[in-house]
């Protein structure tokens, strides 16, 4: 299973929060994230249906990191008497909002599943 592209992400997706090179860079982590959490299963031949389903989630999962990244970038205040800087909490972002992401499009899938099957 392949990465979705920047088409797939504009288009399918309906993404606009990433440009092509950072789109690029933060589906590579979201895709190896999301083969760490499904055991590798998230990289076989897959059907299609859940294959848009697994491209869906890595451009979800991408947007997430995107936002981890840039947490410490969202300046809000900043006061000089007392010192004072107040930043803006991230949308979502980290560790918590990427396994959202993922039960989001992947939660009837059986990708995550980590148990035993008989």
């Amino acid at each position: 299973m392949s990465a979705p592209d920047y088409a797939f992400y504009t288009d399918s997706y309906r993404g606009t929060q990433l440009n092509r090179e950072k789109f690029q860079r933060l589906v590579q982590r979201a895709s190896e994230r999301l083969a760490a959490d499904t055991l590798g299963r998230s990289g076989q031949a897959l059907g299609p249906a859940v294959q848009e389903k697994v491209q869906l989630c890595l451009c979800a999962m991408a947007e997430v990191l995107e936002q981890a990244e840039a947490g410490d970038d969202r300046l809000t205040g900043e006061s000089l008497g007392s010192w004072k800087r107040s930043y803006a909490a991230p949308a979502g972002g980290g560790a918590d909002a990427v396994g959202r992401a993922e039960r989001l499009y992947l939660a009837d899938t059986g990708l995550l599943y980590r148990g035993v099957r008989p």
